[in-house]
């Protein structure tokens, strides 16, 4: 949903889309863009033993994990590029330089995306993974710290892992 401030100050609805899926974070990035975090599948049934009792059932599953949106001065919203390398995309900000996003997977790693805009008008854009950590766990917040630097505060995971509840903030 787009929210717009008119000339009586009312926030208005300008612009929305229907998605599949939840929502988990949406980041600004400037220049009539936004990033969203949607973690939402697509299931495709095949039965895999027809004629046996229980009949075991496997699934195709499709993600589309983070999204970035533009969005015109009328307050349209159009997918201009998606990324599903994560897990389960959880946290989402605004990455060190322009046009990154960083990205907490709840389960199992930080991810540096860069969103690289289409060349023309009917293309679509892309988002490049610049690096990614797989030592983090358990991720609940990410942020940049400046343009080169940005940090990740795991939750406490099990023992071995962080545990007893405690967290564990990294720099990246």
């Amino acid at each position: 949903m787009v929210l717009q401030e008119n000339a009586d100050d009312e926030i208005l609805v300008a612009g929305e889309n229907a998605i599949s899926g939840c929502p988990y974070a949406v980041v600004a990035l400037g220049e009539n863009l936004v990033g969203t975090a949607i973690n939402s599948q697509v299931r495709h049934p095949t039965f895999l033993q027809p004629n046996t009792l229980p009949r075991v059932l496997k699934t195709k599953t499709f993600c589309k994990q983070v999204a970035v949106w533009s969005v015109s001065p009328e307050g349209e919203l159009t997918s201009s590029a998606t990324w599903s390398g994560a897990f389960i995309a959880y946290m989402l900000a605004r990455g060190p330089s322009p046009r990154t996003l960083i990205v907490g997977d709840a389960l199992r790693s930080v991810t540096l995306l860069e969103y690289v805009p289409p060349a023309s008008a009917p293309m679509q854009g892309q988002l490049k993974e610049l690096g990614k950590d797989y030592r983090a766990r358990y991720m609940v917040a990410v942020e940049a710290l400046s343009s080169s630097r940005g940090t990740a505060a795991e939750g406490g995971g099990a023992e071995g892992e962080g545990g007893g509840g405690g967290g564990l903030q990294r720099i990246i």
